[in-house]
Order: C-alpha cells, then structure tokens, then sequence
C-alpha cells in the first residue's frame, strides 16, 4: 500500500467524522482534531513530500465543511506539518517524549494560527476563553490520542517504506 492510497482512504473518512460526527457529542471539550492528529502523526513518523500533500489534501477537506474562512484550517495544518517536517523523523526517533511534545506544540500553533486567521478575518474572539475551553482540551485530548495514533504511523509507515539498499 502507497502513502497516497492509504492517505484517500482515511482523511475523507477523519474529515467526515471531524465535521460531522464529533460535533454531536454531548461534551464540546471533547472534540479532538482527528485530522491534525492523524495527519500529525504521519509526519512525525515519515518526514517526507506525502505528509505534507496529507496536510494539503487534510486541510482542503476540513475547510469545505468548516464555516470558517476558507484556506484557514488548511493554513495551519499545513504550517505544523511543514514545522514537524523540518525538524525531521530522526528527532522523533531520538527520544519517546519528543513526539508527544511536538504534539503539545503542534496542537497549540495549529489552533493559534487558526484563531488569528479568524481574527484576521474579522471575527470577535476571546483569546482567554479560547485558550480555556479550545485550546487547552485540544492539547490535553489530541496529545492522548497521539499516544495511540504515533506508534501505528510509525508501524505502517516502516511496513510500507522503501526497501534500502546497501552496498
């Protein structure tokens, strides 16, 4: 399986329920970005052009259903990918931790370059209350669901990477 077929599969499938289905859950703070996380987790695991046409393709898909301005949520997917891209895999290879604190930060900037584009784009915001009731639980919740998602992109991505040959 290629990372562009296994990408057609799964981020319609994230953008679908981010738009859709999580928003119907009883508990507002408990919405995690699947998008960001999945799309996060492919880029720490395989820094390479594919998680960053992922972020791409991801970011196009959330914006077609988001009521946001449109390019905003694909602006700072991309943006942290290009961030987890350029520090490179065998940081997060380095050390367990790392990974999850890329996470942390990842989740933080993707969610404040979505609130300035928003601001940006005119609409009145409350930077307290969406650092405590968006962003903080974000962190908390898209940081546990990297705990599942990181190992399984490191997994695949080692299963489908191209043989090496050495001399």
């Amino acid at each position: 399986m290629t990372p562009l077929l296994l990408g057609i599969g799964l981020l319609p499938l994230a953008a679908l329920l981010q738009s859709s289905v999580l928003p119907q859950l009883p508990f507002p703070a408990l919405r995690p970005d699947l998008m960001l996380v999945i799309v996060l987790a492919w880029n720490l695991a395989r820094s390479r052009t594919d998680g960053l046409l992922w972020a791409f393709a991801g970011g196009l898909m959330l914006d077609t259903f988001s009521a946001g301005p449109f390019g905003a949520l694909l602006l700072a997917l991309f943006v942290v990918c290009l961030a987890a891209n350029f520090i490179g895999t065998p940081l997060w290879d380095a050390n367990p931790l790392l990974p999850l604190l890329g996470t942390v930060a990842g989740v933080a900037l993707y969610h404040a370059i979505y609130l300035g584009v928003l601001l940006l784009w005119g609409w009145q915001l409350d930077w307290r209350s969406a650092a405590s009731s968006v962003v903080l639980p974000a962190v908390f919740l898209d940081t546990t669901l990297m705990l599942l998602a990181y190992p399984l992109a490191r997994r695949i991505a080692r299963r489908i990477a191209a043989p090496q040959v050495s001399l």
